[in-house]
């Protein structure tokens, strides 16, 4: 909401907005109103037993005392009880105190689990699944290591990225959002991707780079590189050159071209220090058009075939 203040101010939307926050924060409270709880019953007896147990201690003297016509106490056995008495309840606090945060440490230990147990999408998509697609004179493998890249060409030069009957979904768990899909991406050719708004046009495009599942049919994309374009540019805090030529070597001949084909130099000239110029944390030094400028001449810049 912070980022698109402007937008929420054009049409109007402070009020529902405020609403709407006002609503999630009150859920919120109201989920964590049992931790919460539990969090003041464990601090709380830690803190009292601190305070009181020189008192119980004494009060308990005072009662054997006077059963036992013995009310004699010495000044050192009264400081020697009150050292002990610091030296056993300090660390009993301390570990009634750490009792929450070792809950909440197993459980962040829970959630790196299930993430490092996610399936990893593989570099280059696997030449067949489920069904069955052979090639003419391919050899069908049941598994292909990810360090091993495939062939160059394993297919028609004239297909980049052939699809044959494949079902599509974003995750293992979830259903296919693409339904039997039988397509051919020619190489070498500028293709549009026009549709509706929720057809599948970004489950795609991740599929082509390997960033879904996979349930049923054959994918195939050829091992070389692929330069993709969110719609939400990723911009690093770094320099303006940086964000463009990324971490692949500078090739300042290629740089330079890029930016006269892309008509970015009276952009950069503006800056101070030029391509140098810091770019800032999530491009907030850039305006929003230059943001995704400069991610288009980072993908461009790359030299990908597709």
């Amino acid at each position: 909401m912070l980022e698109d203040i402007k937008a929420v101010k054009m049409m109007g939307l402070e009020v529902v907005l405020s609403d709407i926050i006002t609503r999630c924060r009150k859920v919120e409270l109201g989920a964590s109103k049992r931790f919460r709880k539990l969090l003041v019953g464990v601090v709380m007896p830690s803190s009292v037993s601190v305070d009181l147990s020189p008192y119980a201690v004494f009060l308990v003297y005072t009662i054997i005392a006077v059963a036992k016509h013995d009310a004699q106490i010495l000044t050192a056995q009264a400081f020697t009880t009150l050292s002990l008495i610091s030296i056993l309840t300090t660390p009993l606090m301390s570990f009634i105190q750490s009792l929450p945060t070792v809950t909440q440490s197993i459980g962040c230990f829970d959630w790196i689990q299930s993430y490092c147990l996610r399936e990893r999408s593989s570099e280059f998509l696997p030449t067949h699944t489920k069904s069955e697609f052979l090639i003419d004179g391919g050899i069908e493998l049941s598994q292909v290591s990810r360090a091993i890249k495939a062939p160059r060409r394993s297919v028609s030069c004239d297909q980049f990225v052939p699809f044959q009957n494949t079902f599509i979904s974003w995750t293992a768990e979830s259903s296919p959002v693409v339904h039997d899909l039988t397509l051919s991406i020619p190489t070498g050719k500028i293709v549009m991707e026009v549709g509706s708004v929720g057809c599948g046009k970004s489950v795609l495009l991740r599929t082509i780079m390997g960033q879904t599942q996979i349930d049923r049919g054959t994918v195939y994309r050829a091992p070389e590189k692929i330069a993709y374009c969110p719609l939400d540019p990723w911009i690093i805090n770094s320099s303006i050159q940086d964000n463009i030529t990324g971490w692949t070597p500078l090739d300042r001949k290629w740089y330079e071209l890029t930016i006269s084909a892309c008509g970015l130099e009276d952009d950069i000239s503006k800056f101070p220090q030029g391509s140098m110029h810091i770019a800032g944390s999530s491009g907030i030094a850039l305006s929003g058009g230059q943001n995704s400028e400069w991610l288009l001449r980072a993908q461009s810049t790359l030299g990908s075939p597709m």
